[in-house]
């Protein structure tokens, strides 16, 4: 933590620094330093701030910019000598690596007063410039007749202008916010990338480098839930020579109803494989419960874990140096990931929802009549009495249906649509992939053979290049759909033909594909627009809304089955269901949490009772925490506990202890 106390360009606080070093540089141990830079000292601000002096005492009240080229001077020299000095210490060969927090709430967002700032709002225009080129070219996209390259400020999202339908809007449509809400995040990701490769030139490529928190926390549930193009900022960190790691933490994503690490981070996992990054969450003073759910994901899906503990009863260090031993012999064992399942995302799902919870709902217009590329739509105010009580109504749209994946008793995997192949999975889900390019067409229409299932969600590919058309929805889809004015609730009833799917003895959650579960007791009264009915007389109807409508049908065509959800949410039964239209295998019938890897199945349990488990062969298993046996079978029958974790090695006990233990410690344990 360096503070500012930094009382002249020559001078640094060695003697804290070396403390510091002396408690954790050991002989045993590699350590990564994090470096907590807060605000520049009073001297940075008497010589860069013109009316610092004016300030006095609250010389702290001055505006701080990330894109000053004068604080960035400084942080690089702070840099510097910083790391200079840790290689003149006593154990320089004990550091690998090292990465950077910045002040105001660590890397979550920038200072407040960024966006005000004159060299901030600079490089916006030279933003702007690199993206329209022309003044003409601004005014258009920005739809202003008087904005220039030279005159254009940032601008706040609000109400979506012409072009928004319910909680859809055109990505064409306000431009201003949604370019400004675009450079906002890319350019708090350019300077993670610029600490980066400070460190990277200050140590001659000799430290790891890495981002933590901050642009990667565009992908979770933070803040308010409503407008994240994550893409504008992860992507750029992915690529980036300079970052060898990332790290986020697993308590941000924690949820009321047990499923702890799913979705957002382990995208985020697969992305960072994908360009060949390390990946890690991180724990702090976890429960024993909620530490072996993450620990039994990490593994699985060949993650690190960064366990910070106080070293109390709840996380006795004893056993989470066993669990270091476990990952050491999983990195000499079979490591791959044979994935049936893929969540297939739009990263930039954000540019296509509305942030405002009392948008526009649709109402039915005399046919013949179109508006904003709507089928028989147009646009009006809803009422008072109609809007949502929910405190973020997007974020139903984006969390909830994450927490199906991983109960879906299916391994699954979730990849960005423009880094998907479809060839590597029986089923395959869109999660709101709302918006139609020809790319994007090409991938969706490869989906469309060997007998596959795909399934739709809500409003796919309702966006296409000018429009906002359920046309375009029903071509894609191959199922009839048609639009149903209004806004309305969720409220699902599964069909006949649903429950002669299910296995014998299933019971449906009351909320059926629903969101009530999903840690707001108020989200049973959120409102949904545009919401659409499924009208084709060769689908299949799955669930119907209140009204007796279609809402979930599938449909067997020549070379595939589609299946698509008026829902947004998908229960973990109906994601089961998709699998085996498919021919995908699916190892439990049940809503438990399930990983699985080539060496490892871990389950972790919603309530008590007897599982069965099946293999797609005949297979021994060893419970690796219980130190338990079963003998070679296809189906497994085990007794559970509620909200346990089950961790099974796919073979034999002599043949888990024989496994070679691995010098190399990928799970961190700070006190």
């Amino acid at each position: 933590r360096l503070d500012p106390i930094w009382n002249h360009p020559q001078y640094i606080d060695y003697v804290a620094l070396d403390r510091t070093l002396g408690k954790v540089c050991r002989p045993d141990t590699d350590v990564i330093l994090e470096i907590l830079l807060q605000r520049p000292p009073r001297w940075w601000f008497d010589e860069h701030v013109d009316d610092a002096a004016d300030l006095g005492g609250r010389v702290y009240d001055a505006p701080v910019c990330d894109l000053d080229p004068a604080w960035r001077t400084y942080a690089a020299k702070l840099l510097r000598l910083v790391l200079a000095r840790v290689r003149e210490g006593r154990y320089p060969g004990r550091i690998i690596g090292c990465h950077v927090l910045l002040g105001a709430g660590f890397n979550e967002r920038p200072w407040a007063e960024r966006e005000n700032h004159d060299v901030y709002i600079a490089v916006f225009r030279q933003w702007l410039a690199t993206q329209y080129a022309t003044d003409e070219a601004l005014r258009e996209a920005w739809q202003s007749e008087t904005v220039t390259l030279q005159s254009a400020t940032p601008q706040p999202i609000k109400r979506w202008p012409r072009g928004s339908i319910g909680l859809l809007i055109h990505p064409q449509a306000n431009r201003a916010g949604i370019d400004s809400m675009r450079f906002y995040n890319r350019s708090w990701a350019d300077t993670h990338l610029f600490l980066a490769a400070e460190i990277k030139k200050a140590t001659q490529g000799r430290y790891l480098t890495g981002i933590v928190d901050g642009p990667l926390l565009l992908m979770t549930n933070r803040w308010d839930n409503t407008y994240d193009p994550a893409a504008a900022a992860i992507l750029p960190i992915l690529e980036s020579a300079h970052v060898d790691y990332l790290e986020i933490p697993a308590s941000l994503l924690l949820t009321s109803h047990g499923d702890d690490i799913s979705g957002a981070e382990l995208l985020l996992s697969e992305m960072a494989r994908r360009h060949g990054k390390y990946f890690w969450v991180r724990l702090v003073k976890p429960t024993p419960s909620i530490l072996r759910r993450a620990f039994v994901a990490t593994l699985t899906e060949s993650c690190g874990l960064h366990v910070v503990t106080d070293r109390s009863l709840e996380t006795p260090v004893a056993e989470l140096k066993t669990w270091v031993a476990i990952q050491d012999k999983a990195r000499v064992l079979p490591r791959g990931r044979q994935r049936e399942l893929a969540i297939v995302i739009d990263p930039e799902i954000g540019l296509n929802l509305a942030p405002d919870r009392t948008v526009a709902v649709l109402t039915g217009q005399p046919p013949g009549i179109r508006s904003s590329g709507f089928d028989n739509a147009e646009v009006r105010d809803v009422p008072p009495s109609r809007r949502s009580q929910s405190a973020s109504l997007p974020f139903y749209l984006t969390e909830a249906p994450r927490t199906a994946w991983s109960r879906s008793g299916v391994p699954w995997q979730a990849v960005f649509i423009d880094d998907f192949d479809p060839d590597r999975y029986r089923t395959i889900v869109f999660y709101h992939i709302l918006q139609l390019t020809d790319a994007r067409r090409k991938i969706m229409d490869a989906c469309k053979s060997d007998e596959r299932t795909v399934v739709w969600q809500w409003a796919d590919a309702i966006i296409g290049d000018n429009t906002i058309s359920s046309k375009d929805q029903r071509e894609m889809i191959g199922i009839d759909v048609r639009l149903k004015p209004g806004g309305w609730p969720l409220r699902l009833q599964p069909s006949e033909l649903m429950a002669n799917i299910v296995p014998l003895g299933y019971r449906f959650p009351s909320d059926f594909c629903g969101i009530r579960g999903y840690g707001n007791h108020r989200a049973a009264a959120v409102v949904i627009n545009p919401m659409f009915v499924v009208d084709d007389a060769d689908a299949q109807i799955l669930a119907r809304h209140e009204s007796g409508e279609g809402a979930i049908a599938m449909k067997i065509l020549p070379e595939w089955n589609s299946i698509y959800s008026a829902s947004p949410v998908l229960d973990p039964v109906l994601l089961r269901a998709a699998a085996r239209q498919s021919g995908a295998h699916v190892y439990l019938d049940t809503d438990d949490i399930l990983f699985v890897n080539d060496s490892f199945i871990a389950i972790c349990t919603m309530r008590d009772g007897v599982r069965t488990l099946n293999l797609p062969e005949s297979q021994p298993l060893y419970e690796v925490f219980r130190d338990q046996s079963l003998a070679a079978s296809e189906s497994h029958n085990i007794d559970v506990k509620d909200r346990r974790t089950y961790l099974f090695y796919r073979g034999t006990k002599d043949a888990w202890m024989a496994a070679a233990v691995f010098a190399l410690h990928p799970v961190h344990v700070e006190s």
